[in-house]
């Protein structure tokens, strides 16, 4: 690759996005701000460095703000009547919009909120791995990552139990849509959820309780969230709630099973649980180009003019794999020490389900091996197993295992 090739980069595009790592090592050595195109033909600039990327997320003069941008996403295809009221979650928001609606969320989303749930969760886990019954085959991403995700968090939610279904299937079109479908394909099932959004807030509105969308309703009628401004929170938190936390499950034990040693010294040492989920979180960043950032003014980055209100880009990817901020990142290391990843982001927008994912992913894993043990193994080669590639997540598509 040589600097004019650099123009010619396009981060959103599925073959970049199958093993963006050795371009992101370039860049971090040669062009650590470069400029890249994006698939509508616009220009957007990637930022590679760790220090780059943290002091990005923390930055107060970028804006989150995606109306502010001219660039297409997929849902440009919503109708407008109702685009707000899905878009326009707590992460696509600036102060102090973002603020008074993360201070709303944030009691859910706790450390002592999410270790409360921990004897639900290992039930929950235990109440999947018992489904396996007697079968030698599982996929550990749509028969275990997937449910148990969507299933806790249908739970804070306070969705019944005879609608997880329903709701994971309206979530999992969305996603898919999302991914691997064009602005039109989209609109089927985002107005679908969207609706269903709406019948849950209207159940609340009369039968309340004290799930996370029973408090977000008399926040509503106390005036302190607007109509759009709930259904399109709940909205981003049934979507990226249960994806991120399910590919960050599913993403970890591909790392596992594909890393015997770092297998193995686990199982003897499950105190290494939340060390390796970090590792986890780190090595492969679930999240990798998170929310376009934009800024009101020209400005500089390690040394680069990136002109105003052109979108800004920060790997978390490549900022994990900074050599000259982690000793040998290329290694899977589950018992790192001193691991500040950036895999959560940082700052305002610090992601606010963080602690939760932790304690859900910690559990699926754990109890897993725990049940398990030896037994489980890759039921194909591992180069076999293939990526999803998406604009916004990394995952692996499928985790077909043994487990006898």
């Amino acid at each position: 690759m040589n600097e004019s090739a650099n123009h010619l980069i396009t981060p959103l595009s599925p073959e970049f996005l199958v093993n963006p790592l050795p371009t992101y090592a370039y860049l971090r050595a040669n062009q650590p701000v470069s400029p890249v195109a994006l698939p509508d033909g616009g220009r957007a600039w990637l930022v590679t460095r760790y220090d780059d990327v943290r002091k990005g997320l923390s930055d107060p003069r970028l804006s989150n703000d995606q109306t502010r941008l001219p660039v297409s996403t997929p849902f440009d295809a919503l109708p407008a009547a109702v685009r707000p009221a899905i878009v326009g979650d707590v992460q696509n928001l600036d102060p102090p919009d973002h603020t008074r609606i993360r201070r709303l969320l944030a009691p859910a989303f706790s450390a002592q909120a999410a270790e409360r749930l921990r004897p639900r969760l290992v039930a929950l886990a235990g109440e999947l791995i018992d489904s396996f019954g007697e079968r030698p085959q599982v996929d550990l991403v749509a028969e275990y990552a997937a449910p148990f995700a969507g299933r806790s968090l249908a739970e804070i939610c306070g969705i019944p139990a005879d609608q997880h279904e329903h709701f994971q299937s309206l979530a999992n079109a969305v996603v898919t849509a999302i991914h691997g479908g064009t602005p039109d394909a989209l609109v089927t099932p985002a107005l679908e959820l969207y609706e269903y959004i709406e019948t849950l807030c209207a159940e609340r509105e009369t039968h309340t309780g004290e799930d996370l969308l029973s408090v977000l309703v008399r926040e509503h009628k106390d005036g302190q969230l607007s109509r759009p401004e709930l259904t399109s929170t709940i909205f981003g938190l049934l979507n990226a709630g249960q994806e991120g936390t399910a590919n960050l499950i599913g993403n970890g034990l591909h790392l596992l099973l594909t890393h015997p040693a770092e297998l193995a010294r686990l199982q003897a040492d499950p105190q290494l649980l939340p060390s390796a989920v970090e590792e986890f979180a780190r090595y492969t960043a679930p999240l990798d180009l998170p929310i376009f950032r934009s800024s009101e003014k020209d400005t500089q980055f390690a040394g680069t003019a990136v002109p105003a209100h052109e979108p800004i880009m920060f790997s978390l990817l490549s900022a994990g794999h900074d050599e000259s901020r982690f000793d040998k990142p290329a290694q899977l290391d589950i018992g790192r020490a001193d691991n500040h990843h950036l895999a959560f982001g940082r700052g305002t927008h610090f992601c606010p389900g963080a602690p939760l994912a932790r304690v859900q992913v910690q559990v699926a894993i754990g109890e897993l091996l725990a049940r398990t043990g030896s037994a489980l193994r890759l039921a194909v080669a591992a180069d076999q197993i293939v990526p999803r590639t998406s604009v916004v997540t990394r995952a692996v598509a499928a985790l077909p295992c043994l487990i006898s």
